[in-house]
């Protein structure tokens, strides 16, 4: 039904779940839920919502989800907060999911970048 590529999971406290899968096979992938992996394509999805190239089919939970996003800046770095979940039932867990599959992209598309006119210096 799908062509799962990758699953990306956050390692904190997910090693019950994270472990088994790894051992049946799944393509597990760490990402760290921090300004340090985020704040690119926190920023990269800003920027397609912005440029109307995001398409997500009106999809009511996910719209749901960014009703509820709040974002955190430090310096030049950007990341979504998440809600309080003991102090209310707002979600916005598609929106991270978006967000993850982004940095995933992102780290892809750098693999496959050729960089030219760059001289080794030695």
């Amino acid at each position: 039904m799908f062509d799962v590529q990758e699953i990306c999971f956050d390692p904190w406290n997910s090693r019950e779940m994270s472990v088994p899968m790894v051992e049946e096979g799944f393509p597990c992938i760490e990402v760290r839920q921090g300004f340090q992996t985020l704040s690119e394509p926190s920023k990269k999805l800003l920027e397609l919502v912005a440029s109307a190239r995001l398409y997500h089919g009106g999809h009511p939970v996910l719209r749901w989800n960014a009703s509820f996003l709040n974002a955190k800046w430090a310096n030049d770095n950007l990341m979504f907060s998440k809600p309080d979940r003991e102090k209310n039932s707002s979600r916005i867990d598609g929106i991270s999911a978006a967000v993850n599959a982004l940095h995933r992209t992102l780290v892809m598309e750098s693999k496959t970048v050729t960089y030219t006119g760059l001289r080794s210096v030695g």
